[in-house]
């Protein structure tokens, strides 16, 4: 955690903290108790000190408090309204008189009923696109849990989550006699996988805290990504690693394979950064809606060198949501560049951080990407200008269609 910002909750809601201003004074504006629109947030700021609560229909907790000194940074009053801006995203607050009872209960247990319980409220009042058929008939399974052992708790939550079938709902869960890491309901047959470095990749770099395969097939460069984030200690410096990469393989490519198919995580910023390279002017890609409220646009920026004269082929696929997902959509319909592999997962924004009663995360993905032509990615994706699949039987076996097709539409199939 920085001295300058301290991220308070999935969705970047943040409180940004300088020690050279009046917290109370710049609070007063924003005093009282907030409900959020859509993304199941209560702020209660007060003087100096801001409260941060994550809340459900069965559940409420404090996730965050801290002090208000630079909280007119992110936070202003629009009418009656509170609105939230970061990165680019907005959230709206409405006035509430008072906190629920519920979130002065201790909410701290390993009981996997009341794990599994929260976990499917969360899922089921912010889930986009919302759940699947049989999701009622698996949460009367999955709750049906008497136990306050890890094991089953994460066998109760992944048979439950499992099915959606979406690399954006996730389980962080540092536990290694049950998982140790991330575990994603979905992810292609790149999941698991990583870092990927396919078969017959020459002058193979992995970089980027092991996010990055740089290599070549021949004059086909290789661009290869575990996630679209985190390639260094912090957002600056992750930056600029994948900044100087890209530049460095952009700079003697004739072509070029930009692999997203394993790519369910990142930051829209670092999706934008990649895609800079390629457009020639500024447009705007999408727009964030959060319960069909608009919630902040998807813009990219021209690099200053301008875009990369040669071809592109990407790589997508059912592993491809989040930043990747917002990636090839900048990409898409760019001159030069085609969408070589299989519909993309339709869920392409990054997923609500939302803690669990014993302490794990669950990721949710909360909001809706429209296109500038007013089709929303959400539950649908984004489908390949060529359609070829890639199994994990191809991948065993050493193989990769994907790869081999690209390699043939930029005149290097062998």
């Amino acid at each position: 955690m920085t001295s300058r910002a301290c991220v308070v909750a999935g969705l970047a809601i943040a409180v940004t903290v300088s020690a050279c201003t009046d917290g109370s004074r710049e609070a007063r504006p924003f005093e009282g108790i907030w409900q959020s629109r859509g993304v199941g947030i209560y702020l209660d700021i007060d003087g100096q000190n801001a409260d941060v609560y994550e809340y459900t229909s069965v559940h409420c907790v404090l996730v965050y408090a801290g002090p208000t000194r630079g909280i007119s940074d992110v936070v202003s009053l629009d009418g009656d309204e509170l609105v939230l801006t970061d990165a680019g995203r907005v959230i709206r607050f409405e006035g509430l008189a008072a906190l629920p009872g519920r979130c002065a209960e201790e909410s701290t247990t390993h009981d996997a009923r009341r794990v599994v319980e929260v976990a499917a409220a969360t899922i089921a009042e912010l889930y986009q696109p919302g759940v699947d058929e049989g999701w009622s008939v698996r949460l009367e399974t999955s709750i049906e849990i008497d136990s306050v052992d890890p094991a089953a708790t994460f066998a109760a939550l992944t048979g439950l989550l499992e099915p959606l079938g979406d690399p954006g709902v996730r389980l962080v869960v540092d536990d290694p006699t049950t998982w140790a890491g991330v575990w994603a309901a979905g992810g292609g047959p790149l999941g698991g996988r990583e870092p990927y470095v396919p078969p017959g990749l020459g002058a193979v770099a992995v970089t980027g805290e092991q996010g990055l395969v740089v290599g070549s097939f021949g004059a086909v460069a290789y661009f290869g990504f575990a996630r679209l984030g985190r390639f260094g200690g912090d957002d600056d410096e992750s930056q600029r690693v994948l900044a100087a990469e890209l530049d460095a393989v952009l700079t003697d490519a004739d072509a070029l394979i930009l692999d997203l198919r394993g790519v369910a995580s990142g930051s829209a910023v670092e999706a934008m950064l990649v895609a800079s390279r390629f457009v020639p002017d500024e447009r705007l890609v999408a727009t964030h809606m959060i319960g069909g409220t608009p919630a902040g646009d998807l813009t990219v920026h021209p690099n200053s060198s301008g875009p990369y004269p040669g071809h592109v082929a990407v790589l997508i696929g059912p592993g491809t949501a989040g930043a990747g997902e917002m990636l090839a959509l900048a990409m898409r319909y760019l001159p030069g560049v085609s969408l070589i592999g299989e519909t993309t997962a339709g869920s392409p924004t990054g997923p609500l951080a939302r803690m669990l009663p014993n302490g794990w995360s669950l990721g949710v993905p909360a909001l809706d990407l429209v296109t500038t032509d007013g089709v929303s990615l959400t539950g649908v994706g984004l489908e390949p200008d060529i359609v070829i699949a890639t199994s994990d039987a191809d991948l065993d076996a050493g193989l990769d269609p994907g790869i081999e097709r690209a390699l043939s539409l930029l005149g290097m199939g062998h």
